[in-house]
Parts: C-alpha cells; structure tokens; sequence
C-alpha cells in the first residue's frame, strides 16, 4: 500500500512540475526543476537563502474558498530571508495595477526597491500609499477626527486631488 501511494504521489509531482514547466517554456523561460518531500513550509525556506525572490500561492490547491493566506504561504512570509511574493488569481484587467504600500521603514524601502527591479513597471498603473494609523489613546484630538477615521481635511484635499488626476489619465 505504501509503494502504491509513493508511484501515485510521483506521478502527481511529475504532472504539476511538467505542467508548470511548458507554461514557462512557453514564455521562453527556461527553469530546472526539483521535487522534495517533507514539511512544506521547512522545505520552501530551507534553500530561500540561496535565491533572491521566493514565489508562492496565497493556498494549497486543496483551500481555494477561504479568503486570506493559508498556512505554508504564512510562514514561508514569516521565515523565509528577502523578497516573497504570494499570489492569488488576477482580480481582472490585462493591464498592472499595482498598490505599494510605505510607512519609511527600512523594509517598505526594500518593497520600492524590489518593485522597481523585478517588474515591468513602465506601463504599471502605481499608486504610492501610505496609512496614518488612528491612535488608540486620546491625544486630545476632536472626536470627528476618528469618525473620518483619522484623515485630516489636508490630507482628504490631498486624495481627493490624486483621485481625480487618477481618474483623468483612465478617460
């Protein structure tokens, strides 16, 4: 019974890796291909040191109708060094929208600088945000500051300005 799971288990790694491969080769992408066992999330990290971008799923084919990321995609996120892009299906459209996120540190820095080196990004959609998070302690602030959740009237005018330049170059 064991060597039977083992030949099924083998042919289904040769089948995902075959079918992984001609999509690349059919980009003109050339890849080498390897096949390991164990603790999935241990077996990612483990040779993530010697590679400079770790791509993934957000789930396992098994776990496609809960929203959010599933286990192995959270802790390669969690452990593995450098850069890690985890993937859902496109939302839709053909063109690159993409939202970075930057808050000053040292790693949303990493995150511009990842972004601007592995993409494409000439006819990228961008938009830059950055969140002020809504203190939990009272500062003395007036409460319809929390009610708009913290957006000052300068940085409403500031958004609503970037919205409507956003909104001008999709016309």
């Amino acid at each position: 019974m064991r060597a039977e799971y083992e030949r099924r288990i083998a042919r289904e790694t040769k089948k995902i890796l075959e079918r992984a491969h001609q999509t690349l080769l059919a980009e003109g992408v050339a890849a080498e291909i390897r096949a390991e066992s164990g603790s999935p999330a241990e077996v990612i990290v483990r040779p993530a040191n010697d590679y400079n971008v770790t791509v993934l799923g957000a789930t396992s084919q098994y776990d496609t109708t809960r929203p959010g990321i599933g286990s192995v995609a959270s802790r390669v996120v969690e452990h593995a060094p450098g850069i890690v892009l985890v993937c859902r299906e496109n939302a839709g459209g053909s063109s690159l929208r993409i939202l970075l996120c930057v808050d000053g540190s040292r790693a949303s820095q990493a995150a511009l600088n990842a972004l601007t080196t592995y993409f494409n990004t000439e006819s990228a959609e961008i938009t830059l945000m950055h969140v002020v998070e809504t203190p939990w302690v009272n500062l003395g602030l007036d409460q319809d500051w929390f009610d708009r959740g913290g957006e000052t009237r300068e940085q409403k005018k500031f958004g609503d300005s970037v919205g409507r330049r956003v909104a001008d170059r999709r016309k």
